[in-house]
């Protein structure tokens, strides 16, 4: 039997049943995101759009699907002092609600909104792997890298910090919601340093300062992604994948918050989704950052669409 049909055995046979919760928010994205000068608005009614085509592919006839949604608040009906303490509280009720709800024959999969829901999505994939033991891997698919301070903050969105906390943050109400990560638990694959907003001292720093992993275009082009992925799953139990539909270029992917020239090809990220999910750890993923409202979201939901039919397939 050759590696590839043991392999998709496997993954048969281990496979989970989908459990779709809906992020209803665009809660983390309280002014414009940072470069562009029009809000995202529309970006938390991803949910239905993304699930609607997307219901059928991933399931077989008898096979019960549960999808569940959580209204995050309108980030204009939130005060500036309450921003904070707003975003801990329904993050903590999404947390409980997947943590209160999800099976354990299924896989948690977020669909949002905007990126800050992978916070409470994340960590009650985090309270999960606490229960059952092993280690994690978080891989974020993403061209930014969402790790800022709210000191460093240029847009004062939570949708650009919510990666951070993980390794310590400067909002109390935030912190105390995450339990820190082991080293080498988390690897970005993306296009980061060639987007316009990247800077070289603060964000370099951080990834060296924290032994964070990077999957870049360059890379990629030197045909050393796969074997550096490997080295990743290889040390992980438990995969996570969180993933920002701008981590593609606008040419394929436009209806998003912050699009551009940057960003990975189909060809680029699709072999690595595929090593992921060939890895059989999956074990909890998202997908953000579509946004129905906008030019070309037909092909950009579909993209999205692909993205989970190959993880979860």
């Amino acid at each position: 039997m050759s590696k590839m049909v043991e392999t998709l055995i496997l993954r048969e046979k281990n496979k989970k049943i989908p459990h779709f919760y809906g992020a209803v928010s665009r809660l983390g994205t309280r002014n414009n995101p940072n470069g562009t000068h029009e809000s995202n608005e529309g970006v938390e009614g991803a949910y239905n759009s993304i699930v609607g085509g997307l219901y059928d592919r991933l399931t077989k006839p008898g096979m019960s699907v549960t999808l569940n949604a959580y209204p995050f608040s309108n980030p204009s009906n939130v005060s500036e002092g309450d921003y904070f303490p707003t975003i801990a509280k329904e993050s903590q009720e999404f947390t409980e609600l997947i943590c209160g709800s999800l099976k354990p024959n299924e896989i948690a999969v977020t669909i949002g909104g905007d990126h800050s829901v992978s916070f409470p999505a994340i960590n009650a994939w985090l309270k999960k792997i606490k229960e059952i033991g092993g280690s994690p891997l978080v891989i974020q698919g993403d061209s930014h890298m969402d790790a800022c301070l709210n000191s460093e903050t240029p847009s004062g969105n939570f949708q650009g910090m919510w990666m951070r906390p993980y390794y310590g943050f400067d909002i109390d109400c935030i912190n105390k919601l995450v339990e820190g990560l082991p080293n080498s638990s988390w690897l970005y694959i993306g296009d980061l340093e060639n987007e316009p907003y990247w800077d070289e001292d603060i964000e370099s720093a951080f990834i060296k300062d924290n032994n964070i992993g990077h999957i870049s275009k360059e890379m990629i082009a030197r045909g050393e992604s796969k074997d550096y992925l490997q080295s990743y799953l290889d040390k992980a139990s438990h995969v996570y994948y969180t993933g920002d539909i701008d981590q593609f270029t606008n040419k394929v992917a436009p209806a998003t918050g912050i699009s551009g020239e940057w960003g990975l090809t189909r060809g680029e990220v699709f072999p690595l989704l595929e090593q992921i999910a060939e890895s059989n750890k999956l074990s909890g993923c998202d997908l953000v950052e579509i946004n129905p409202k906008k030019e070309g979201a037909k092909k950009t939901i579909e993209l999205g669409q692909s993205v989970l039919e190959t993880l979860l397939l």
